[in-house]
């Protein structure tokens, strides 16, 4: 178990801290026999490393704490209260990468959407996202075409979408091996046509 990191990217120590705390969950469950309050309160501060005990005894000095005391300390430093417009705006801001699915973005998109307070619009918001923001115009196209488009509809059609493009691209090389011919990367085609051009002109 890995201890939390208190120098990473400020803008996402709130994430962070709450997946690291629910790993710690599991593993007490996990582990078993994790029952004790102080015995809990040890092995999360043991758990957490150095830096954390430094700050959790600069926070709430020598004097000692339950485990459910040390929880809301350590959890009112590292997760303070939200700037729902901030948290929207970086939400707004997430684009689908180059090499990510669908499904890692609608991920991404997932763990951000935590702190926006978006309630029962959330799938919404989720689906609007991905349709502004993802790689394929042709995708988006699509997504747009659809009334009534839920987010379930919206990752259906693009992983049916991701699967031919897939097949699509192995398809092409079968054929072009089938007919004797090697498949060259596109890069490796540039190069090709460049050595023509100047051996032979």
């Amino acid at each position: 178990m890995p201890s939390f990191d208190v120098h990473g990217d400020p803008a996402t120590v709130s994430q962070r801290w709450k997946r690291w705390l629910r790993a710690v969950k599991l593993y007490f469950t996990g582990r078993g026999g994790v029952e004790k309050d102080e015995q809990r309160q040890a092995l999360l501060l043991h758990i957490a490393g150095f830096e954390v005990q430094d700050l959790f005894y600069s926070l709430a000095g020598e004097e000692a704490k339950t485990y459910e005391e040390t929880l809301k300390i350590l959890e009112e430093h590292f997760v303070p209260k939200k700037n729902v417009s901030y948290e929207r705006h970086l939400f707004r801001q997430l684009a689908q990468n180059t090499d990510e699915t669908t499904d890692q973005f609608v991920c991404r998109l997932r763990q951000r959407s935590v702190n926006c307070d978006f309630g029962v619009t959330e799938n919404d918001q989720i689906r609007d996202q991905l349709i502004d923001k993802c790689q394929s115009t042709h995708l988006r196209r699509k997504l747009l075409e659809k009334e009534k488009l839920t987010l379930d509809d919206a990752l259906k059609i693009a992983r049916a979408q991701e699967a031919v493009e897939d097949n699509g691209g192995q398809s092409n090389r079968d054929q072009r091996d089938t007919a004797g011919e090697t498949w060259k990367e596109p890069w490796q085609e540039d190069l090709f046509c460049l050595w023509k051009r100047r051996t032979f002109c």
